[in-house]
């Protein structure tokens, strides 16, 4: 199957989970740190560790350096979480999501640099016409045109994060296996999760939490975790096949998907997602994500 059939289906899994993230957010923010949906799912990765050892014994043969390079990519992909989660929390999950288009050009960046990846000019070009549309989906057109700055910021450090991990994932695994890779990285997310609950503040919110909020929450935050898992699982594959700009800009497609889940959602689930149908901000979004599929056509077709 062609790499870049299998990439699509990460984004279209994300923007499932980034509407479950706009949900759990709105509804249990003010009651739950955010270091407890990591502890949460760090739960569902103790048992996707397991696995992974029982079936390939062989990961856990490696060097130790690599070992901690990798526990780091998967630290930097939990604590990216936070300036998002803040960013959905001020804005809708349809102008947030598209800010994640910013990864590509980091990531191409970095790859240029320390592993001398290289992209054509038309690949180029057809990034920055997908980051520029990025950008145009974050502006405000209630009274004048203007960038909402706070919600840019927040989602730019966190796209930082993500692609300095992506970037030291793909460094090892070169090196060493996808499974050691990923079993490694995904260490990294339980050690911080431990580290949490090393903090009595944290740990009692926690155990709050799975008091107070119960099963709901539990299973929202399970099934979200083992969406994102799915898709993180898939653009680790392709990433050891093709460079990594061209594996993250397939996230070209998510905003489509966020932004057609949304609209579905809002008409027969409102109480699960509700996006803002008003016709301005709806032909903002199309235009936009429309700029954003015309760079993904020039970015494939040559």
């Amino acid at each position: 199957m062609h790499w870049f059939i299998i990439a699509l289906f990460a984004p279209f899994l994300w923007s499932i989970s980034n509407h479950i993230d706009k949900y759990l957010v709105e509804g249990y923010i003010q009651k739950v740190k955010l270091t407890s949906f990591i502890i949460t799912g760090s739960i569902f990765v103790v048992l996707f560790l397991i696995g992974i050892v029982i079936f390939k014994p062989v990961v856990l043969h490696i060097r130790p350096d690599y070992a901690v390079y990798l526990m780091l990519s998967g630290v930097l992909f939990a604590v990216y979480l936070f300036p998002y989660y803040k960013a959905l929390s001020l804005e809708e999950a349809s102008i947030v999501v598209p800010m994640f288009q910013m990864i590509p050009i980091i990531g191409f960046v970095l790859a240029f640099f320390f592993l001398g990846e290289r992209l054509t000019s038309i690949q180029i070009l057809a990034g920055l016409i997908i980051i520029s549309a990025s950008v145009g989906l974050s502006l405000d057109l209630t009274h004048k045109v203007r960038l909402k700055s706070k919600v840019f910021f927040l989602m730019f450090f966190s796209s930082l994060l993500v692609s300095v991990g992506v970037l030291i994932y793909k460094f090892v695994a070169l090196r060493t296996s996808y499974w050691t890779a990923i079993f490694w990285q995904q260490s990294g997310i339980v050690i911080l999760a431990v580290g949490f609950l090393c903090s009595r503040s944290l740990r009692e919110n926690f155990v709050n939490m799975v008091l107070r909020q119960g099963r709901k929450f539990i299973l929202l935050e399970s099934i979200n975790e083992m969406i994102s898992q799915g898709a993180s699982l898939i653009f680790d594959y392709v990433y050891l096949l093709v460079p990594i700009a061209l594996v993250q800009l397939v996230g070209s497609i998510q905003p489509l998907f966020v932004l057609v889940i949304g609209i579905l959602a809002s008409i027969f689930a409102p109480k699960f997602a509700s996006e803002n149908l008003n016709k301005k901000f709806l032909a903002q979004k199309i235009i936009f994500v429309g700029i954003i599929l015309t760079g993904s056509y020039l970015l494939f077709a040559y």
